[in-house]
């Protein structure tokens, strides 16, 4: 059963903008198990996101499999809309 608060949010929705920068934050694009990433996982589990943004598709992740596990099973089965604008990815 969804709270009020959560039937608000897909209403109007949230939208997270991913960003990592490799150089930067010390976590490979390999693994995971980044804390801006499970940060925006357990936002979404908690129906706050309802669509994430990213620029590329490499900065989710550089492990094509666990890429497209996302893109195909884990965002649409949230019903979140997952945007990677440099590769035209809208879905």
């Amino acid at each position: 059963m969804q709270s009020k608060n959560q039937k608000l949010n897909k209403i109007t929705g949230i939208t997270a903008l991913y960003c990592r920068l490799s150089r930067d934050d010390g976590y490979t694009g390999t693994n995971f198990d980044r804390p801006g990433f499970q940060q925006m996982l357990d936002d979404i589990e908690a129906g706050y996101i309802t669509t994430v943004m990213v620029k590329g598709l490499s900065r989710l992740g550089r492990y094509a499999p666990t890429v497209g596990m996302y893109m195909d099973s884990y965002f649409p089965e949230h019903d979140v809309r997952f945007i990677a604008v440099n590769d035209l990815v809208d879905g």
